[in-house]
């Protein structure tokens, strides 16, 4: 089971969204526009979209995915910059619909898919970098960041961004953002 949903989290989590999406059509539940500036709750929608968005990208720019411990850039920060980005993302967009709903949703995702696929890849990283990873752990917490470490700067690529296919992200991330502004009119 745990497996299954490992590997369907991003299509579970689509439908999801979707279909809150598809509630709030029904039901007449006007977003708040994004673009919106003098709105603060737009705003602050928008800003965590634009940090999540962008926590992914630096993360996805810096991860050799099974292939080396990433311990620099954001994963400096946290363990799971790329999880945590995507919470950012999803928070940002469910408090853009203006409907609490929305956001118990986001929460119920992120502990029902996005929790034991972290429990997971923490166990496959302990079991492939053994005491490299246990020190890491001491030092960076998994979800939240608890200080600001020396080696932010770590090399970011392009070319390993477009290999981890954070476009995509980025992208839906956008289409959202205009979406929700056409629609709050």
């Amino acid at each position: 089971m745990m497996e299954f949903i490992k590997k369907n989290r991003v299509s579970f989590s689509f439908a999801v969204f979707i279909t809150l999406i598809a509630r709030d059509v029904i039901l007449g539940i006007r977003p708040y526009d994004p673009l919106a500036f003098s709105d603060t709750s737009a705003t602050l929608s928008l800003l965590a979209v634009i940090v999540g968005v962008f926590l992914r990208s630096w993360a996805a720019g810096v991860v050799r995915k099974s292939e080396t411990l990433a311990c620099t850039g954001p994963y400096a920060f946290t363990r799971h910059p790329l999880y945590l980005g995507s919470f950012l993302v999803a928070v940002g967009m469910g408090y853009l619909t203006g409907d609490v709903v929305n956001l118990f949703a986001v929460g119920a995702v992120a502990v029902i898919f996005y929790h034991p696929t972290i429990r997971s890849e923490e166990r496959f990283l302990a079991g492939k970098f053994g005491k490299e990873w246990e020190e890491y752990c001491a030092r960076v917490w998994a979800f939240f960041p608890r200080s600001a470490p020396r080696n932010v700067l770590a090399q970011w690529t392009f070319a390993q961004w477009l290999r981890n296919k954070e476009y995509k992200l980025a992208s839906a991330a956008a289409l959202g953002i205009l979406a929700m502004s056409y629609f709050s009119y």
